[in-house]
């Protein structure tokens, strides 16, 4: 599915949420927009001022965007994938995170603004509150704790590739699902069967190594022992002799044009023949031989039909 239709579902499903199930919790707790909130009737205590939607609907989305919302949803994707997530904010959203930041909210509205351990105190005993305050502070330490672990681990201090034991310092940009692209000379390995892996070091020290990943170098470029071409009426032959053990495909491109066509996907005892038709005119064909390593044989040819 296109990820735009994923997108306006959610949009729709939100905008239902609010408009159904939150009018219904709305009942459910009495909600009455003629009864005066702390902001109106403690106005001018220092603390208090009634503030326009715009300005409350900032506040509330700050007062949430913590590591929950941002860390959560990326380490669900990596572990579970997408389904999974999307059922999850969806449905969590609204039936769950929206209902209980709304009737904790009112909860507070109707207690003077006071807060929920300060409400636990009044309708049960002092121990309650004291419990929830307890239990505040170390979410809040725990909150704290993670979002600061998992800033620190985006930030990348030095990544380090390791083939056949030598290390490689590589300069990959900080921050999660970033790609790193390396340029390194590893020809002394040609035709040599090793291992590599990569250490990440963040700026707070921890170091991950990633799992050892086994390869054959291959950093020789195919040979192609015979290149003939020829033309009979409006058809040009192809008959190319490639020595390549690990041979991926023959492709050849007009030189005007910038997109690759496939001329041979395999070989038949090492050779790769081929018919192809073209218009009447002159014509500049570029072929190119690739191995499964990227090297690459390019060949370029001119003829009339």
């Amino acid at each position: 599915m296109n990820s735009i239709w994923i997108l306006i579902l959610a949009f729709v499903w939100f905008f239902l949420g609010y408009r159904i199930y939150g009018k219904f919790i709305s009942k459910k707790i009495g909600i009455n927009d003629k009864n005066k909130t702390p902001a109106s009737s403690k106005k001018g205590d220092g603390d208090f001022s009634p503030a326009k939607k715009p300005l409350l609907i900032g506040h509330h989305f700050e007062a949430i965007a913590g590591a929950g919302p941002i860390v959560g949803p990326i380490l669900a994707v990596s572990y579970f994938g997408w389904l999974p997530v999307i059922l999850w904010i969806s449905l969590g959203s609204v039936l769950i995170g929206a209902m209980h930041d709304y009737i904790s909210l009112i909860a507070s509205v109707r207690n003077k603004s006071k807060g929920v351990s300060s409400i636990a105190k009044n309708i049960f005993n002092s121990k309650a509150g004291t419990l929830f305050s307890v239990m505040i502070l170390v979410t809040l330490t725990l909150i704290v704790t993670v979002f600061s672990v998992s800033t620190a681990e985006s930030i990348a201090n030095k990544t380090e590739l390791i083939i056949g034991g030598e290390t490689f310092n590589t300069s990959c940009p900080s921050g999660k699902g970033k790609e790193c692209f390396s340029n390194l000379n590893i020809s002394d390995y040609n035709n040599l069967s090793t291992f590599y892996y990569f250490n990440l070091t963040d700026v707070a020290g921890n170091v991950d190594e990633s799992r050892a990943t086994k390869i054959k170098v291959d950093t020789t470029s195919p040979k192609v022992t015979r290149f003939e071409n020829w033309i009979i009426g409006k058809y040009a032959y192809f008959n190319l002799t490639i020595d390549e053990s690990n041979f991926d495909t023959v492709e050849y491109k007009e030189n005007y044009d910038s997109r690759w066509k496939t001329l041979c996907s395999s070989l038949k005892n090492n050779v790769c023949y081929k018919k192809l038709y073209f218009k009447t005119g002159n014509h500049n064909i570029i072929v190119r031989v690739l191995d499964e390593a990227g090297n690459s044989y390019s060949k370029e040819i001119n003829f009339i039909i």
